[in-house]
């Protein structure tokens, strides 16, 4: 009954849009005096060539720098409610981790030891560690997300999708940006960038951003307990500064370089779901107000140099020489109140700094040739450590300290090559990728439990890996252009995630190994591409089906946790994105997904249910639930109309709407693992001043859920000592504020 409730919900939702197509189509039946523009072309790099969305055979979704502006979408969370199929969370706990999953996989193993299933690029540079995408998005030419395994092109193999950020670099002519925010729970956001020619052969572009705003968590637990004035949680305090410099030698060359810093002292704060709760006070009516003795904290660092060159070499045909080298550093330290009271009685702290080598060599032929093909060598080295410590000090319940960590070093190589033979109207591409991963490491463990009895269960308890995979993937993809307008494809690819060690996780009681196998995949899919009404509507759809062998699940236990490898899953699902616009100064978009995706072969018993009276179940057989993070149901709607008004400028009303089914954040599909369905709506209204010698003003007040819904982001259980709280990170409440913008 659930779903058919759903499914009438999204089904008259997407109605909507597609009355508006209809009307489109009346539009243009009618012959409207004035025909508004098409739909302008976003130009992407979904396949190491410059293509349109419309023209390449991957279902992907594409925002410009203007798309960015217009759905105030400000850094990956916000894709959340724009891309189907796409879901994000935090890891909380002060924790700077991004889960992200694009059709139900993603990061599972959010350790020094792990890989992530979406993989994210920064101008084309693979950043492996989680953290690396809770950045904001500033200075940007476009964001693209792309959905399904991608391991042909991009530099680690990807299960899930991937997620390519593009920065703007330096032009030919001076231009500059620039806009501050102002919102309540004091935010302040400031952001600038500029640029432009240095000679006729060397020009720059730099970028800023200040983004701050206070907890989104009231912390009220009494100031005797904090000895002093108690901090709020959930907050955010960003600073990012970006410097390109780009060289033109010759005609034919260009050298770039990139440095990017970023510092973040925001902590993602964490709220109670259970009742239970140590705290000598009633719980508190609402959920956004806590009680914690102990501040949370969060000290993050990263710095991205990168050096590229591009070689058009003329003499040979007009092939493409490329080659980058990267190098990022980051170190981020967390502590967080894990008792969720104003008592003395738990904290966690995590500390983890990485070091991260990449390169990359690739050998493009020219765009004009009826054979199109490209040849690349990957490189990576990736040199991580990680230190946690749990410390309980709870005389009522019982007491532990738990302490692990260990030193990882990634050794990844892959040659890959694509190519493309285009027999108008019909085009075959074929790609294949060698990769070889290799991890050698140790880790180690020490539990003193109880406490109060003195020596630890395991004064140290360590475990050493050195393993390496090697895996063939691949994809093939036939095309089929029926008109310039159309564009369908058919394809079938091979993916695949390495295996690892979940650092510091063997248990010391009933022993055994942390090891797991990789993960991999074949997945099929279907699309079609298409524009019509004289290029002011666009639709485009793409049906998959994908089958998981060994599919990589985290399961947090009572003293450690794990990750298991689920013998089979199967995800299939169907994708809808619609623009239009269908009088002149008026655009809606819509987009829509329905994902089935279950466990097919899998055993796991719940570590909750072997606790008397905590409720759960204790079946092993996971059969038929759902994967985590993966709702059924998800649509999006946004509509904007820009009104002509006085002195030659415009005002732009836009209201988006997001509406996602329940979600489950384990496998045993349990009502303490389940976020309910939830919808959001956001509004704002901006107004553009027409543009004179002095640039162009702009003016925009905003307002996001306005209902002030309290959405649960992430859903993890806690440790023993705490005996399994549900922990949840909650989605921002109403904000909203106004912005204050110029363009030169």
């Amino acid at each position: 009954m659930t779903d058919r409730i759903e499914a009438r919900r999204l089904f008259s939702s997407c109605g909507l849009a597609l009355t508006f197509a209809a009307a489109s189509a009346a539009q243009e039946t009618a012959a409207p005096a004035t025909s508004p523009e098409p739909i302008e072309q976003i130009v992407v790099t979904a396949e190491r060539r410059e293509s349109t969305v419309q023209e390449t055979p991957i279902a992907v979704s594409a925002f410009d720098a203007e798309a960015l502006r217009q759905q105030g979408i400000l850094d990956p969370s916000d894709l959340h409610s724009h891309v189907p199929g796409f879901f994000y969370t935090e890891g909380g706990g002060g924790s700077p981790i991004t889960q992200i999953a694009v059709r139900g996989v993603g990061n599972e193993n959010v350790t020094a030891g792990g890989d992530p299933g979406v993989a994210y690029h920064f101008d084309g540079v693979y950043l492996g560690r989680p953290t690396a995408a809770a950045t904001d998005f500033f200075d940007l030419e476009r964001v693209e997300v792309l959905r399904g395994p991608q391991g042909t092109l991009y530099g680690r193999n990807a299960t899930g999708g991937s997620i390519n950020v593009v920065s703007k670099k330096p032009t030919e002519e001076w231009d500059a940006i620039a806009d501050a925010t102002y919102g309540n729970y004091d935010a302040v956001r400031v952001r600038a960038a500029g640029g432009g020619p240095l000679t006729d052969w060397l020009g720059f572009r730099v970028a800023a951003v200040r983004d701050r705003h206070d907890g989104y968590l009231r912390n009220v637990a009494g100031s005797a307990a904090c000895g002093g004035e108690c901090e709020d949680t959930d907050e955010e305090d960003v600073w990012g500064v970006r410097l390109h410099v780009l060289a033109e030698p010759t005609e034919s060359t260009d050298v770039s370089f990139t440095l990017q810093y970023h510092w973040d002292d925001g902590a993602v704060g964490q709220v109670r779901l259970d009742p239970f709760t140590l705290s000598p006070l009633p719980p508190t009516s609402d959920i956004r107000r806590v009680r914690n003795d102990l501040e949370t904290q969060l000290d993050m660092e990263a710095r991205l140099f990168t050096l590229r060159v591009d070689q058009d070499l003329e003499a040979f045909g007009g092939l493409r020489l490329s080659a980058f080298i990267s190098r990022q550093e980051q170190e981020w330290t967390q502590q967080v109140d894990n008792d969720f009271s104003e008592l003395p009685s738990t904290f966690t702290g995590w500390t983890e700094p990485s070091d991260q080598w990449v390169g990359e060599i690739q050998l493009a032929s020219a765009n004009d040739s009826a054979l199109e093909w490209l040849f690349g060598f990957f490189a990576l080295r990736e040199d991580v450590a990680m230190r946690f410590l749990f410390y309980d000090v709870n005389p009522a319940v019982f007491s532990f300290r738990f302490q692990n960590g260990g030193d990882f070093t990634t050794h990844s190589y892959a040659v890959f090559g694509e190519g493309a033979l285009e027999l108008e109207p019909f085009t075959l591409r074929l790609g294949l990728r060698w990769t070889s991963d290799n991890k050698e490491g140790s880790d180690f463990l020490s539990v003193t439990f109880p406490y109060a009895l003195g020596d630890p269960i395991a004064p140290f308890d360590s475990e050493s890996i050195d393993e390496t995979w090697h895996r063939l993937t691949g994809r093939l993809v036939a095309e089929y252009r029926p008109s310039e307008d159309a564009m369908l494809y058919a394809s079938v690819s091979r993916g695949y995630k390495s295996g690892g060690l979940l650092i510091g996780n063997r248990n010391p009681v009933v022993g055994g190994a942390n090891r797991y196998d990789p993960e991999e995949i074949w997945a099929y899919e279907l699309g079609a591409k298409t524009r019509w009404l004289g290029d002011r509507l666009q639709a485009n759809v793409a049906g998959f089906f994908s089958d998981y062998d060994d599919l990589q699940v985290f399961i947090l236990t009572g003293a450690a946790a794990h990750i298991e490898n689920a013998a089979k899953a199967k995800i299939g699902g169907i994708e809808l994105e619609l623009l239009t616009v269908p009088i002149e100064n008026l655009q809606l978009n819509a987009s829509a997904a329905w994902i089935h995706a279950e466990y097919d072969e899998y055993t796991s018993a719940d570590p909750v249910a072997q606790i008397p009276g905590l409720g759960g179940s204790s079946e092993t057989n996971q059969k038929g639930n759902p994967l985590n993070r993966l709702p059924r149901w998800v649509a999006n709607i946004g509509a904007q109309y820009a009104i002509p008004f006085f002195a030659g400028s415009t005002l732009t009303p836009r209201v988006d709407w997001h509406y996602q089914s329940e979600v489950f954040f384990r496998p045993y599909e349990l009502d303490r693992d389940r976020s309910p369905a939830w919808d959001r709506w956001e509004a704002r209204i901006l107004w553009e001043a027409a543009p004179t010698d002095y640039g162009q003003f702009s003016v925009e007040l905003f307002m996001k859920n306005i209902e002030d819904n309290d959405h649960v982001m992430n859903i993890s259980v806690g440790a023993i000592s705490e005996l399994f709280p549900a922990q949840g990170i909650l989605h921002p409440p109403r904000t909203y504020g106004f912005t204050l913008g110029w363009r030169y």
